[in-house]
């Protein structure tokens, strides 16, 4: 497993990709690891990039519910929206395999008020979303 963090000033992203075998752990790990980012600010947008080569065979709904309150929990300490807006974070994937997984993952947090998920298969998409900061 593999993540490496981009941060995106200009367009207040912070990116975090992925390759290789990810487990639940690992993504919790790159969550936590956010805020030692150099030029990361907390009202940034995050872009969870799962690259084609990324596989989440040990992404489970148990482990989901166990992931989601974690990282939830580190958005709310470190992270702010725009304006006043809830922060958002766009899943972007290009492996349709991971498709189900993914919007598990999104449809897991439509009831939470401390981030928006939305899912993207295009990286223009996902930024334009992210930049607009304003919920839908």
């Amino acid at each position: 497993m593999t993540h490496d963090w981009h941060i995106h000033p200009d367009d207040q992203i912070a990116e975090v990709r992925f390759s290789g075998e990810i487990g639940p752990s690992e993504i919790v790990e790159a969550v936590m690891s956010l805020t030692d980012q150099v030029g990361w600010q907390s009202d940034f947008s995050i872009l969870y990039y799962f690259q084609h080569d990324t596989s989440l065979s040990e992404v489970t709904f148990a482990a989901l519910e166990d992931l989601l309150p974690k990282m939830l929990k580190r958005g709310a300490e470190v992270r702010k929206g725009r304006g006043g807006a809830t922060p958002r974070s766009a899943i972007l994937y290009t492996n349709p395999v991971l498709q189900s997984i993914l919007e598990l993952w999104v449809l897991s947090n439509k009831n939470n008020e401390l981030v928006e998920f939305k899912l993207f298969m295009s990286r223009e998409k996902a930024i334009a979303w992210l930049k607009s900061g304003a919920p839908e």
